[in-house]
């Protein structure tokens, strides 16, 4: 059977505000924070969204 190829263009992270070397490191690595969540993923408690395109 062959394998459909997966092409992700972005890369989507929820954090929570006091994690703070947690997102140093992400922004490091090239993520920036976005105003608000995408979607709906249920982590009430995360209030830091990241996003980094690949």
């Amino acid at each position: 059977m062959k394998q459909k190829k997966r092409t992700y263009k972005n890369c989507y992270l929820e954090t929570m505000p006091y994690m703070e070397a947690a997102q140093k490191l992400y922004k490091k690595n090239g993520f920036t924070n976005l105003e608000g969540p995408i979607g709906n993923t249920g982590h009430y408690s995360c209030n830091v969204w990241m996003l980094k395109k690949l």
